[in-house]
Parts: C-alpha cells; sequence; structure tokens
C-alpha cells in the first residue's frame, strides 16, 4: 500500500536526539585516540552536549587535601579539567555536567564503582563538598566565559535511587546533597542552570518528593533529569549473560513519565532531560553491536523530541571502562563506536538523523519524511523489530511512499533515492564479520586505519548499493530486511547493506580466512606490492572487457571500413556500454589489497546492477551518431554543402561528451535516467576540465583506431577505462557533495 506524504508539515523535528550524548569517564578525553573518535562523531552527527561521569573523581584531580602544619587544607586543581574542557569545546561540543563521583579526600567511606572505583558515599564535610562545587564552577565560568557555561547543564549525582551509585539508595541523604550542590552553583551565577535528580528506570516514585522538597525548602532546579533503558535484569547464563528486551516504545513511555508524575507541581512546566538512554544497561550486551539495534532505536530518535527536551544515548565510545579496559574489538560496549573507530549500525542511524530536515511531513512505524528549508526531502526509514524474537525476520520489509515534489522553479531540483539491500552474508555487520575470522585481536596501527574503511566503511553517498537501484522519489520504496542504515541526502534506508570493502572479512591485515580458521600469508606494502596489485586489477578488468564484448566486437573487426557498414558497426557496438561501465564500477570499488583482489567480483556486480540504465543512455548515443556518421560520409547524396561537415563535426563531439559524463553517472550513482542527462548536460560546462580531457581520451582512442585498428584500442581498454575515471574524479567529487551527500 502505498502512502501519500502531504507537501504541508504536521509538525517540526526538533534536535533533542543530539542535543546531548554519553561518553566514558571524563579523564579519558585526554586521550588523543578518545578525541579522533569524537570529532568523527561530530563530524557526521554533531552532537551539542556530553555528559559523563567522574568531574570529581581522584582520576581528574581537582580536589587535592593536604596538611599544613596539622592543619587540613585543600587546594583545587584544574590542570586536567582544563585540557578535557578545552578537547571538547576545540570539537564543538560543550559539557553536559555532571557532579560526582566523590574525591576519596572528601568521602565518608570507602564504597566505590567500576573498575575505576569512583568513590560513590557522600561528603565527609557538606560544606567542604560546597566550596569544591563552587570553586569548581567558579573556574569553568573564570576560564569560558558566564555567557558560555550559562549554556551548560549541570546536574548532580548519578543514580542515586540505587545502591550502587548511592549507599543504601537513601533519598532525603541525596535530597540533602542536592540541596548544598545547587546553591553553591547558584552562588557562582543565578543564572547557571542545576537540576535532578537523575533517577534510573523505575524510580518514578522518586520524582515528587523531589519537588516536595525543593518546592519546600526553596531550592532552586532549572530542570529534570531521568534515565531510560528497556532491558530486563541480567540473568548469568554460560559464556555471558542474558537479558530480556521491552519493545522501543517503552523508551518512549519512560520519557513521558517525568512530566506525567510532575504534573501540577512546580516542576510541571520544566525541562526535561534523559541524561541516559539505551537498550540495555550493560556495557557488555552484544544487542549494542548489531544490526537489529538501530531499527530498534528508529522510532525512539523519530518520536523522542516530542516528550523531551533532550535524550543522550550512552555513549559515544567504546572506550568505556566501568567494567574494566576492553578487550575486544566486539564486545558489547554502548558505543555508536568500537574503541577502534568502527563505525556500527546505530552509528550510521544517528548520522542518519544529521541528514534531516526539521518540517516533518509524515511519520510512521517504519519511516519519518522530512523537509529542509531549501525544498529538500530526506527519508529515514527501517524496519520495525519483533523483540520477541518468537516471529521469523521477514525477507523484505516494503515501504511504499509517494513524496512531494512541489518547490517551484528555480528551487525544483532532480531527485535521487538511495536503498541497502539484504545481502546473503553478514552485511551491516561489523560484529558478524569480525567473529567470522575467530574474534581476531585488535589490529596493528597501520592495519587499524584501513580498518575504518574495512568492515563497516561507508560507501560514498549516492553511490549504488549492489543488489537494486533505488525509486524515483515520488514513488520511493525501499526494502529494508535488517536495520542497518544506508542511504543518501534524499533516502536513507536503515536496512542491511553490503560491505564496501571485503578484504580479510573484518581479519588482520595479512590474514586470509577459510572455513573459519586463519591462514597467515606475509604481504609487503611497498611500491613493488602496490604496482603488482594494480597491474593484476587492470590485467583482470582487460579479460573481462574482452569477453564481455567478444561478441561485438569480433564481427567488427572483420567488417571493412565502408559506410554502408556504419548502422551493422553500432548494433555490434551495444555491448560495449554495459562492459565499459561495469569497467568504470570494478577500478571505482576495487581497492589495490594484495590480501583480498577480486575485480571479477566488482566487475560483474557492476554489470548486473547497471546494464539496463546504461543501456538507456548508451544505445540513444549510438543511434545519434550513427546518423550524424551516414550524414558525414554521404555530404553529396543528403545535398548538405560542405561547410555543414563543421556543425555536425561538433554536434557529433557534444553528444560522445556528453554521453561520456552520462555514463559515469550512471555507473557509479542512481539517478533516474532524465536526471542523468541533465547532470551530464550540467557537468559538460560546469567542469570543462573533465570535458576537455575527456575529448583528448577520446581523439587519441580515434587516432589509435585510424592509424592502426580496433584491436589496438581493445587490448588497452582498462588503461583507457581507468584513465576515462580519473578524469571524471571532479564531477564525481561535485556530484557526491552536491547531489547525494
Amino acid at each position: 500500500m502505498r502512502i501519500s506524504v502531504p507537501d504541508r508539515p504536521t509538525g517540526r523535528l526538533t534536535d533533542a536526539w543530539r542535543r546531548c550524548v554519553g561518553t566514558g569517564r571524563l579523564e579519558l578525553a585526554l586521550r588523543r585516540d578518545y578525541q579522533d573518535s569524537l570529532a568523527l562523531i561530530q563530524r557526521d552527527i554533531g552532537f551539542h552536549h556530553i555528559r559523563g561521569h567522574g568531574l570529581l573523581s581522584d582520576g581528574v584531580g581537582v580536589h587535592r587535601p593536604y596538611d599544613y602544619q596539622g592543619e587540613r587544607r585543600v587546594q583545587h586543581s584544574f590542570s586536567y579539567l582544563d585540557q578535557i574542557v578545552d578537547a571538547y569545546l576545540e570539537l564543538g561540543i560543550r559539557p553536559f555536567v555532571e557532579l560526582g563521583f566523590m574525591p576519596s579526600g572528601l568521602a565518608s567511606g570507602d564504597q566505590t564503582v567500576f573498575w575505576w572505583q569512583g568513590n560513590v558515599t557522600p561528603p565527609e564535610s557538606f560544606p567542604e563538598w560546597a566550596d569544591l562545587v563552587r570553586a569548581t564552577v567558579a573556574h569553568l565560568v573564570d576560564r569560558y566565559g558566564v555567557d558560555e557555561v550559562r549554556g551548560w547543564p549541570i546536574e548532580v549525582w548519578n543514580e542515586p535511587n540505587l545502591a550502587p551509585f548511592w549507599p543504601g539508595a537513601d533519598r532525603d541523604a541525596y535530597h540533602r546533597l542536592y540541596e548544598v550542590s545547587a546553591h553553591a552553583v547558584k552562588e557562582v551565577d543565578a543564572s547557571l542552570l542545576v537540576g535532578g535528580p537523575a533517577i534510573s528506570p523505575g524510580a518514578d516514585d522518586w520524582l515528587l518528593p523531589f519537588a516536595t522538597f525543593v518546592t519546600d525548602r526553596q531550592v532552586p532546579v532549572d530542570f529534570v533529569s531521568r534515565h531510560a533503558y528497556t532491558s530486563g535484569p541480567a540473568q548469568h547464563v554460560p559464556f555471558g549473560t542474558h537479558q530480556t528486551l521491552a519493545p522501543a516504545a517503552d523508551l518512549l513511555t519512560q520519557f513521558a513519565a517525568p512530566r506525567r508524575h510532575l504534573a501540577g507541581t512546580a516542576l510541571a512546566d520544566l525541562p526535561v532531560h534523559v541524561t541516559e538512554f539505551n537498550s540495555s544497561y550493560r556495557p557488555d550486551n552484544p544487542i549494542h553491536d548489531t544490526a537489529f539495534h538501530a531499527a530498534y532505536l528508529a522510532p525512539v530518535l523519530a518520536g523522542g523530541g516530542d516528550l523531551v527536551d533532550s535524550f543522550s544515548y550512552w555513549t559515544f565510545s567504546d572506550m568505556f571502562e566501568e567494567g574494566g579496559i576492553p578487550t575486544a574489538l566486539f564486545h558489547g560496549g554502548f558505543g555508536l563506536l568500537t574503541h577502534r573507530q568502527i563505525k556500527k549500525p546505530t552509528y550510521h542511524l544517528y548520522a542518519f538523523m544529521a541528514r534531516l530536515g526539521d518540517e516533518v511531513l509524515a511519520r510512521g512505524d517504519d519511516h519519518l519524511v522530512t523537509r529542509h528549508p531549501d525544498g529538500r526531502i530526506a527519508v529515514l526509514a527501517w524496519a520495525p523489530v519483533d523483540v520477541t524474537g518468537l516471529a521469523p525476520p521477514p525477507e523484505r520489509h516494503p515501504l511504499a511512499l509517494s513524496i512531494p515534489l512541489g518547490a517551484p522553479p528555480p528551487r525544483r531540483r532532480s531527485c535521487s533515492a538511495r536503498r541497502s539491500a539484504r545481502r546473503p552474508a553478514t552485511p551491516g555487520r561489523p560484529g558478524v564479520r569480525w567473529a567470522v575470522p575467530g574474534h581476531p585481536a585488535p589490529p596493528a596501527r597501520r592495519a587499524a586505519g584501513g580498518r575504518r574503511a574495512g568492515p563497516d566503511s561507508r560507501c560514498p553517498a549516492g553511490h549504488r548499493r549492489p543488489g537494486g537501484r533505488g525509486r524515483h522519489p515520488q514513488s520511493a520504496r525501499g526494502h529494508s530486511a535488517g536495520a542497518e542504515p544506508g542511504g543518501g541526502r534524499d533516502a536513507a534506508v536503515v536496512g542491511r547493506r553490503p560491505p564496501a570493502r571485503a578484504a580479510n572479512r573484518g581479519g588482520p591485515e595479512g590474514a586470509t580466512v577459510s572455513g573459519g580458521t586463519q591462514t597467515w600469508r606475509q604481504f609487503g606494502d611497498g611500491p613493488l606490492s602496490r604496482i603488482t596489485a594494480r597491474v593484476h586489477i587492470l590485467l583482470v578488468v582487460e579479460l573481462l572487457l574482452l569477453l564481455s564484448t567478444l561478441p561485438g566486437l569480433l564481427p567488427v573487426l572483420l567488417l571493412s571500413r565502408d559506410p554502408s557498414n556504419l548502422p551493422v558497426v553500432a548494433l555490434f557496438l551495444v555491448p560495449v556500454g554495459p562492459a565499459v561501465s561495469a569497467a568504470l564500477y570494478a577500478l571505482r570499488h576495487q581497492r589495490p589489497d594484495v590480501t583480498d583482489l577480486r575485480p571479477a567480483r566488482w566487475f560483474w556486480r557492476g554489470y548486473r546492477a547497471n546494464a539496463v540504465g546504461v543501456l538507456r543512455v548508451w544505445v540513444p548515443t549510438l543511434l545519434w551518431l550513427t546518423v550524424l556518421a551516414v550524414n558525414l560520409a554521404h555530404l553529396d547524396a543528403v545535398g548538405l554543402p560542405g561547410w555543414w561537415v563543421v556543425p555536425l563535426v561538433l554536434i557529433a563531439a557534444g553528444v560522445t561528451l556528453c554521453a561520456a559524463n552520462a555514463l559515469v553517472i550512471t555507473s557509479l550513482f542512481d539517478f533516474r535516467t532524465r536526471d542523468v542527462l541533465r547532470l551530464a548536460v550540467h557537468f559538460l560546462v560546469r567542469t570543462p576540465g573533465v570535458t576537455v580531457g575527456n575529448a583528448l581520451l577520446l581523439a587519441a582512442a580515434a587516432a589509435i583506431t585510424a592509424v592502426s585498428s580496433e584491436a589496438v584500442l581493445a587490448l588497452f581498454a582498462s588503461i583507457a577505462v581507468l584513465a576515462f575515471l580519473r578524469i571524471s574524479d571532479p564531477m564525481i567529487h561535485l556530484i557526491r557533495k552536491e547531489f547525494t551527500a
């Protein structure tokens, strides 16, 4: 059933979904790999704030007590804190400050939580705690300016309703901590934002007493905070733990709970921040690494902003040490990224959200349609998931949308759609691919750099996903069978996708995998190895070009060069178009990795995916050129004067160059045929370097054919196609940037 999307917006998509993100303990921000991971997150998603534990714990080193002449004194050191906040601000993200945990020199007990032993006991001296809070906040104001820090919410503690985070889950003791902390913050500046109680799921009974306490005692509160998770208690089973999972709608119910419970209180109209949310609250649950997880959370990101002012995904990276230092690349960590910057499926869900517009045109159980201010339509679609696991997952999830394209000229632009398709193996699930070679250890430094583009590399925006062509956005159909995002500017489908690179199937560099075991081979990475790899790719592509065009080229070689044979030559050249397109596809996608050279796979994949679209461009081009060539060969017979040679040659050159652009666009992108032609003509003028380069390449091919024969040109076809691809790089870059990404 087709869903007609209205042209008028039905609401607005707020940025509550990316207003904050969680992190491991704050001192991790001193590490270079942490900052590199956060920079990647900010480039593709752009969170506004970041929240983590441990600001006042010993690891950051703010509270420094000492004895002087028998008297206890305290020094406040902000060296690490300054480096942490500086790093955040340089990356375009601001702190969502959590006041916790307790410095050991101020703690009233020795109860700790996590592997890094954050002390969770109340302060031995509340006045000294107030001094610590006041000094820390005042330092932030002095260093970064009061106007800046007024935009940093300050939350008091973390999940005090749980005994592991607050001894005995003593509510009255927390109220006292909150009162002292809130007054200390406001003493620095009355406009600073402070709030709580930062409770965990299942503790809604804390909300009304908290509201009563702050109202009766006139304690400042600027926002209400809580956490949301949907997994049940952990049940220990052999080799791990088991948790039940509630439907994702339960997260939205938890989001709505504070306003429901606080209705009629003085806190009813305050902002609500969900400062942690995820499916499982454990940092070792494999669901976090799966494609299922992306589809599970998609409706939450699509609708959560209607209920709360922010909801913070816990956490952005697997650089997270609550349970200890991660020992495996994929271990069920919370992160959008692994600790080696491999993008998990949920990362792509967030990256797609960042491409949506702010006007909501339609929202359903499996889609969100938005519009940008410039009229662009962006669609996020996903396959709803069954958390019970009782029903087998469907092979496909069809979705048909009729999208309005009512922007008046000159705003009306060509449109594109992109789809991720279910494949036979393990697409879109880097954790599964990593398991195939036997859970290898984290890669070496050089291999890690390649891995970011390996098991979960993002196919350049707008590039075709093998296995299917996208539909015209006015009738966009997405078929997603899992939950791994794939998509572009105008359409993003959360489904499963094939890997952009199949190097090593997720194993270490230099390992080939067969039957789940690793066989090690040593390969060099010097110039000779790279040259050998490129030669191998070109030779294979050359052989495939000859094989796929031989039925047409062989008769052409046998025909005499008589003008009467031109229509027959054109007929025999029909197979050349799909073959050249497949070669372009293979050379564009195959990397010169000597451990996994499979240009033939990419060639035939490109051939199958592109053949129909290429023929729509190639056959009319051959017809045009045949008509022009016949007229040029028989000027006298058709009654044309000699000067007609010039315009006819120019028209033939223009048609050929336009067709060359169209061939590249059809091979590497997924546009409608008429949009391909529009772009081909547009870039004929816009990228003169590409046009001149292709003209010279065609002239050289014509000269070789005239001087020798078509056979010589065929023997060097792969080199010619590679040159054609390199000449077209500027056009490819602009199309990806302006029409897809």
